[in-house]
């Protein structure tokens, strides 16, 4: 008892070409919805300032390498070498971290977070009054919050130090009595 009977080719051609047009179209509106995605995701990050804040966190990264330098207690002959030093950072950097070169790669990050349903609800609530409070607090609350991490920290240093300084200390001893020990 055969459970079924193949097709002749000219039978089967029609479902053959149906199957592969099928597929075919499935795959551009895959690719319509992935270039929709992400077009949602662009205007999200546009919406929520994205771009501007690696702009302001590229900008800012030359005053905190200059602001480190003030702290090191280096000698103040060596602020030019550390200028110049600054400087061919800055442009090496420049380039990586573009928003131009970057900005695709958040795109990315963006549309792998959120759906589209999701980036578009996003749009609509940063659209009103709420939303707009939102991202104009959102950085300054990041920033407060960031300072709360930093006053904790600073408190707990001198244990950590102490800490890191035993490690090391058991480290070293282990390191030593091994290097004691004959290879057999």
């Amino acid at each position: 008892m055969k459970l079924y009977s193949p097709l002749p080719f000219r039978a089967a051609a029609p479902v053959v070409v149906l199957t592969a047009v099928f597929l075919t179209g499935a795959a551009a509106c895959a690719r319509a919805d992935e270039a929709s995605h992400r077009a949602a995701a662009e205007k999200l990050l546009q919406a929520t300032g994205v771009a501007d804040q690696v702009k302001l966190a590229y900008a800012s990264l030359r005053t905190s390498m200059l602001e480190n330098f003030e702290k090191s207690g280096a000698p103040a002959e060596a602020r030019p070498v550390f200028e110049k030093y600054v400087d061919d950072v800055m442009e090496l950097l420049s380039g990586a971290l573009s928003w131009e070169n970057t900005k695709d790669d958040y795109v990315t990050v963006f549309a792998a977070a959120f759906t589209e349903d999701e980036i578009n609800q996003l749009l609509e609530f940063y659209a009103t009054p709420l939303g707009q409070k939102t991202l104009k607090l959102l950085p300054d609350l990041y920033k407060k919050g960031a300072e709360i991490g930093q006053e904790r920290y600073r408190k707990v240093k001198p244990q950590l130090d102490e800490l890191t300084r035993k490690m090391m200390a058991d480290v070293q001893a282990i390191s030593k009595a091994k290097a004691q020990t004959p290879k057999q």
